[in-house]
């Protein structure tokens, strides 16, 4: 039987609550030390690294109010996805102002747009929501991102995009415990990222599977070391095919001839990019 998707369609322009948290400095210590970096904001009025800021706001729904795949069943402003398996297609962040230690931040999430795609047989929902993030000094982040919903059958893989040879490229160890680590942080208790059982028995994956989000915060640590003067006031990036954690894969980057930006993806373990997207630098 079809799922009725009427009060999804319905809840397009419906928004959270706002969310109000303070920006301290443990979540960042403890993320620098996930990646083995150097702690980049240990006090008040240090700034906050672009995409660092995903360390709050992690989702609070309750034991009772979660689904099989540890995500939430419902919330007072969203009805109930009806689909069993949840995906990231892509999505778009600009950073508009800086997030410092101290800092008192306020968010809240719209839905945007609700589009039924897949077929009869295997249907799919795609939701774009977007966020956005304020600090003492007004607006600080804006992102869209694109949820993908389905049942049994996911969307098929996206044609490989022509990307440029590699000026960058950093391999990466998608290890179980870095996996576990960043879903920790940011309070993310969808299974795939951690429940090996889970992600094999009941969604089919060869093993865990590796957060789009972590891959696109690594790409954007990329294009930090590499060009360390440029500010980075946007990525975005478009999930081609879910990377697992069957092996090592790379992370790759191209300045362009201006200066301008940067475009970045991930090779996974068959040299095939399964992730892609621009980093565009502030003037």
């Amino acid at each position: 039987m079809p799922h009725d998707l009427s009060a999804l369609k319905s809840a397009v322009g419906a928004s959270s609550p706002v969310a109000t948290e303070v920006a301290t400095a443990g979540p960042v210590a403890r993320l620098a030390a996930t990646f083995g970096i150097a702690n980049p904001a240990t006090k008040p009025g240090d700034v906050l690294p672009p995409g660092w800021a995903d360390l709050y706001f992690g989702s609070l729904h309750r034991p009772d109010n979660m689904r099989a795949d540890g995500q939430a069943a419902k919330s007072a402003w969203m009805p109930s996805i009806p689909f069993s398996f949840i995906r990231i297609g892509g999505d778009r962040t600009e950073f508009l102002g800086d997030i410092r230690i101290g800092d008192e931040l306020k968010r809240s999430t719209t839905i945007k747009e609700v589009t039924a795609a897949g077929t009869a047989d295997a249907p799919i929902l795609r939701m774009l929501q977007r966020s956005e993030t304020t600090g003492p000094h007004g607006l600080a982040i804006v992102e869209e991102r694109e949820f993908v919903y389905f049942d049994g059958h996911g969307p098929a893989t996206a044609s490989a995009p022509k990307l440029p040879a590699p000026v960058w490229q950093r391999p990466l160890d998608p290890s179980p415990v870095l996996l576990f680590r960043y879903s920790a942080l940011r309070f993310n208790s969808h299974r795939i990222h951690y429940d090996r059982k889970y992600a094999m028995e009941v969604e089919g994956a060869p093993g865990l599977i590796v957060q789009s989000s972590l891959l696109g915060q690594l790409l954007i640590e990329l294009c930090r070391t590499e060009m360390p003067t440029k500010r980075i006031a946007a990525i975005s990036r478009a999930n081609r095919q879910i990377v697992h954690d069957t092996g090592p894969v790379t992370l790759c980057g191209a300045p362009s001839a201006d200066g301008k930006s940067a475009t970045v993806w991930v090779l996974d373990q068959a040299g095939v990019p399964a992730l892609h997207g621009e980093v565009a630098f502030a003037n």
